[in-house]
């Protein structure tokens, strides 16, 4: 076999380069052929997939122009882990209106006072607590972790994105 020009100037390692005179040997795969096969699937399936598919509102200014503090995100936040927890109970998805609430959920990243119950605003430690009851121990280890690497994205960036 005969290296083309390009081929052996690649091969500069000494003692690695291919024999002139090794053999090729080609073979066949010990595999029977199949032709390829379609498989059909009854629309039925399909009709179920389709009503599964659920249609998210974009998130948008609109729904959240009323978070505009700490504690108004608090409690956006509180409500759709809530709500969260009711889907999950009764085993459904969530209308349009519950999409708006659990839209609304804008992580813990603007406020670690939420896992702070040694803190002098009394309603903070009021909060801290009512989180604490409602997640358990790994969500709130998990949720409290996010605290300094939970940045807000204005929704103006998440449209151009």
């Amino acid at each position: 076999m005969r290296l083309k020009k390009i081929s052996a100037a690649l091969m500069w390692l000494p003692g690695f380069e291919p024999a002139d005179n090794m053999p090729v040997v080609l073979q066949e795969p010990d595999v029977p052929h199949r032709e390829a096969e379609i498989i059909r699937f009854p629309k039925s399936v399909a009709a179920v997939v389709e009503k599964i598919k659920a249609v998210w509102p974009c998130l948008n200014a609109v729904t959240l122009s009323s978070l505009s503090g700490n504690v108004s995100k608090f409690d956006a936040n509180i409500a759709a882990i809530e709500l969260l927890r009711k889907l999950e109970d009764e085993k459904r998805q969530p209308t349009t209106e519950e999409r708006d609430i659990l839209n609304r959920y804008t992580g813990w990243g603007g406020i670690p006072q939420a896992f702070n119950d040694n803190q002098k605003d009394e309603a903070w430690v009021s909060r801290a607590a009512r989180l604490k009851a409602l997640l358990n121990e790994n969500e709130h280890k998990s949720a409290e972790a996010s605290t300094p690497n939970a940045h807000y994205t204005a929704p103006e960036v998440i449209e151009a994105m």
